[in-house]
């Protein structure tokens, strides 16, 4: 099929493992059983579109034997062998794996080292549908980047799972050097390295761009057990870290996320939930690694030192982010919530509470050789078996204004120096949270937060908080993660959170041409709202990011992602949010 928009006589080849046509990819009866096949013959502007199935790297036992991408070449998974437009396809429903398991089926020792390799290739370079598995680099120099190995190359990866890879020495599912290359909608589940990176491993200065990501369930032995950043800074927006771990090897660090060797990531709308780690349940960092983080979550991340954060020598800046129930545990542990050593943090609208020291100080943040700026902070409710339930100091001590500190006893004369010193604006009052048991830490509004912090320390291009609502409401910016969207009347209804994340009603129902569709969330953090058809074909995503606990709805207007209206007939509403899915059946009525 040639088409007549990009390369000169670009064409689409045609992959399907059960074609039994002429195998040269001309059709869909005629494709090539095998995926190499089709990257031989492809050219720059060619599409791949690859039928579900599992395909191999070779049919050999040559463990080399790798899914080499190349510039100008789009490799689409995730049809079924009957489409004529792109937009067709389905890559959940259509799976399409690229399996390292070659040689001896289920025997892991003999798979690829490299199911797919990135190297010396742009972002014109496409891999997208696909679920990348059993990849295992566990001999030099081959030890590196079980999933996908990348040197020098930037290639565009989308719609991708890896899942069950494996390195010896770093990134399990992905290994970076010198490399940027840019995910949308990846998941990184199950992956392991045997040294660094169970997920991601970033060196020299690479600095891929994330988005819509998740890091769930990967592990390493020693430090970054989603990502590890060694002089690299990528750039994150809506990435979940959630139950990756780095507990071997001592010190292991950085359970969710590693930065080390002057590696400065960009965060933004980030979860960091359930990682552990020895130091740095949530994330980790060390010599002079200084990421910004905006509109980031740490909840229930655990660790020895610093249960969500640990930071040696390295000052990162916090703008609108929460610190809830995370836990430094065992002897002599301390900094349940964050935890700083020899640095300056920039802290800015950041909220603290229920996190914990079990057999140490420092509940909410523990500060040694440290002196953290904070301003528009809240630190309530954390608890220390030892000492210091908010703020521990042993040596420095951070300097705060305009925050709300539980037993601060205010600005002025009443201050409690052992927290730090005064910059004035300081409250020592219940900021009311709305449900601390569950981590919803807004605030109502007859708060004292609301309209007392400092608008000066918020830095330049701030204009939403930690929800995406309006960061200043009213004259004053509020203190903490939140802004309180009202007027402080006290009037605004007490939302009851569920217990799970709900589909509450779609209205109406049958609709044309427009409904709207009413959730609930349980907690806060990554979620997805999606309209199938009666086929399971995915039609139109209408959420795909973070948003609180709490209700929210979403309009649907009767057509599909490419914005075309769709036909009349039975669809679902699919909500998934963590790691729950519900639906709803809806009907269409031209």
């Amino acid at each position: 099929m040639l088409v007549t928009s990009g390369a000169v006589n670009a064409q689409t080849i045609y992959v399907h493992d059960s074609a039994t046509g002429a195998n040269n990819g001309s059709s869909w009866t005629n494709a090539y059983t095998d995926l190499q096949s089709a990257l031989g013959a492809a050219s720059a502007g060619d599409e791949i579109w690859v039928a579900s199935g599992i395909y191999k790297p070779t049919a050999t036992t040559s463990r080399s034997a790798t899914f080499q991408l190349s510039n100008g070449v789009a490799v689409y998974g995730g049809f079924d062998g009957t489409e004529t437009m792109l937009g067709e396809r389905d890559w959940a429903m259509n799976i399409c794996i690229l399996s390292g398991d070659i040689g001896s089926a289920g025997v892991d020792t003999d798979n690829s080292y490299h199911v797919v390799t990135g190297s010396y290739t742009n972002s014109t370079a496409i891999l997208d549908g696909f679920k990348i598995v059993d990849g295992r680099a566990d001999l030099l120099p081959d030890h590196d980047g079980g999933g996908m190995y990348n040197d020098s190359g930037s290639p565009m990866i989308r719609n991708i799972i890896f899942k069950d890879c494996y390195a010896a020495h770093y990134g399990g599912g992905m290994y970076n050097t010198a490399s940027s290359p840019i995910l949308h909608f990846v998941d990184f589940l199950d992956n392991y390295s045997d040294t660094d990176g169970g997920g991601m491993y970033n060196y020299r200065f690479s600095n891929p761009i994330l988005r819509h990501v998740t890091f769930e369930n990967n592990s390493v032995y020693r430090d970054g057990g989603g990502m590890y950043n060694n002089n690299s800074s990528p750039i994150l927006d809506v990435v979940y870290f959630r139950e990756n771990s780095c507990t071997v090897a001592t010190p292991a660090l950085g359970g969710g996320m590693y930065n080390g060797e002057s590696s400065n990531p960009q965060l933004t709308d980030v979860t960091f939930k359930g990682n552990d780690a020895e130091h740095g349940g949530g994330m980790c960092n060390f010599g002079n690694s200084n990421p910004y983080l905006d509109r980031v979550s740490f909840m229930e991340n655990v660790a020895w030192r610093g249960g969500g954060m640990y930071s040696d020598s390295s000052s990162p800046t916090l703008v609108n982010v929460l610190f809830w129930a995370n836990e430094a545990i065992g002897y002599n542990a301390f900094g349940g919530g964050m935890f700083n050593r020899g640095n300056m943090p920039v802290l800015v609208n950041v909220t603290f509470s229920a996190n914990l020291a079990d057999d140490g100080s420092g509940g909410g943040m523990n500060n040694l050789n440290s002196g953290p700026q904070m301003t528009n902070v809240i630190l309530w409710g954390n608890s220390a078996v030892t000492a210091g339930d908010e703020i521990n100091n042993v040596s420095g001590g951070p300097s705060i204004s305009n925050s709300i500190i539980e037993n601060c006893g205010g600005s002025g004369a009443a201050w409690n120096p052992a927290l730090g010193s005064d910059g004035g604006g300081n409250i020592d009052a219940d900021p009311m949270f709305k449900n601390t048991a569950i981590g919803d830490l807004h605030i109502y509004s007859p708060s004292p937060a609301v309209e007392n912090g400092d608008n000066t320390a918020l830095p330049a291009g701030t204009s939403i908080d930690l929800d995406h609502y309006p960061r200043i409401y009213g004259v004053f910016v509020d203190i903490g993660a939140y802004e309180v969207q009202g007027h402080p009347t006290g009037a605004e209804d007490q939302v009851n959170v569920p217990k799970e994340p709900s589909i509450q009603s779609v209205y109406p129902n049958p609709f044309n041409p427009s409904t709207v569709i009413e959730f609930e969330l349980a907690v806060r953090g990554p979620v997805r709202l999606s309209i199938y058809d009666a086929g399971g074909r995915l039609v139109r995503d209408l959420v795909d990011g973070t948003r609180s606990a709490g209700p929210h709805d979403v309009a649907w207007n009767g057509k599909d992602r490419a914005g075309s209206t769709v036909s009349s007939g039975m669809y679902f509403v699919r909500l998934e949010s963590d790691g729950k899915i519900t639906s709803k059946k809806i009907v269409l009525l031209r």
